[in-house]
């Protein structure tokens, strides 16, 4: 029986975790798995050019793919590195799925790296952790 095809929206402050995501997405696809993968990282998603006009600008085009991307997945995973400030998109993304009916929305994981602020007890005070999960 062939297996259904999901897609997984996935971004990462740092381009180091897209190796492990590559062979594990490689492993899935070798074992019959079927995926459709939409990856950013903030090196190419947020380049300091571009950094500046998206983030002031509310009707960017590259912003309103990303997050249509997020909204229509199956899952969302988002590797911080520093918080959510490294995810310069984590209140709208956060604010898109709230305006989700609950059984619309994909499934969320947030991983912070070891070192980040809000990977130890400081994510109840940081409020990131509140915000993700309502």
């Amino acid at each position: 029986m062939e297996q259904q095809s999901w897609s997984l929206v996935y971004y990462s402050a740092t381009a180091t975790d897209m190796t492990s995501l590559s062979q594990g997405v490689r492993k899935y696809l070798d074992e019959g798995g079927r995926v459709k993968i939409i990856a950013r990282t903030g090196q190419q998603f947020f380049d300091s050019a571009q950094k500046k006009r998206f983030l002031h600008s509310c009707h960017s085009a590259q912003k309103k793919r990303f997050l249509h991307s997020c909204l229509h997945s199956d899952a969302i995973i988002i590797s911080l590195h520093g918080g959510a400030v490294s995810f310069p998109l984590f209140d709208e993304l956060m604010d898109a799925l709230d305006a989700l009916p609950a059984a619309s929305r994909p499934f969320l994981h947030i991983q912070p790296t070891s070192g980040d602020e809000d990977s130890g007890g400081a994510e109840i005070q940081s409020g990131v952790w509140q915000r993700a999960v309502g």
